[in-house]
């Protein structure tokens, strides 16, 4: 591998606990709109099932109004309750000392709801506006728009996340990556 110049972040699961808030506020939706209230666990698997597939997980539970359940979902104040995941903070300090540039790519639809995040969690000093690049579908076009805008190649850039999909979307826009495994993940181990 080729010395790394450019290093992206995914931030729920990542560097932000924001899985209850999440849970929580998907479980009101199903309440309201859907059929069955998953547990954690299928909660998870769903997720790790559908990927960003958002269609597809909200009907897993009955819910037929995927535009509804969505704009539910972003307007929620519960998704904006997070919490800095131990030591995430340590590390962007470390790299941002060996002068590293960041970027943060997230499947949020509102870029407004990440700044409001990385602010709560305290980790907004890391990442400048023009480094978060937000997509409700896919990060291959973040990844890639990232580097491009860095003017770094991709084998010397590299995609840290929690995720199947994060994994996958690094491999798409030709970046190596890194998966951690948490208690705050997402998806199941």
């Amino acid at each position: 591998m080729e010395k790394i110049e450019l290093i992206g972040f995914d931030l729920d699961g990542t560097l932000v606990d924001s899985f209850s808030g999440s849970y929580i506020t998907d479980c009101n939706i199903i309440s309201k709109i859907g059929k069955t209230i998953p547990s954690i666990q299928d909660y998870k698997i769903a997720l790790a099932e559908c990927g960003t597939n958002w269609e597809q997980f909200f009907d897993k539970f009955g819910v037929k109004d995927y535009e509804t359940a969505l704009n539910m979902y972003h307007d929620s104040p519960h998704t904006l309750d997070v919490r800095t995941i131990p030591r995430a903070k340590e590390t962007l300090e470390e790299i941002s000392s060996k002068n590293i540039p960041l970027f943060l790519s997230s499947i949020n639809s509102k870029k407004e709801n990440v700044l409001i995040k990385l602010r709560h969690s305290g980790l907004q000093e890391y990442f400048k506006d023009n480094s978060i690049f937000v997509d409700p579908k896919t990060k291959v076009r973040s990844i890639t728009e990232a580097y491009e805008q860095a003017g770094i190649e991709p084998s010397k850039t590299i995609f840290i996340g929690d995720t199947v999909v994060d994994i996958r979307d690094s491999k798409e826009a030709g970046v190596s990556s890194v998966a951690v495994s948490n208690d705050y993940s997402f998806h199941p181990r």
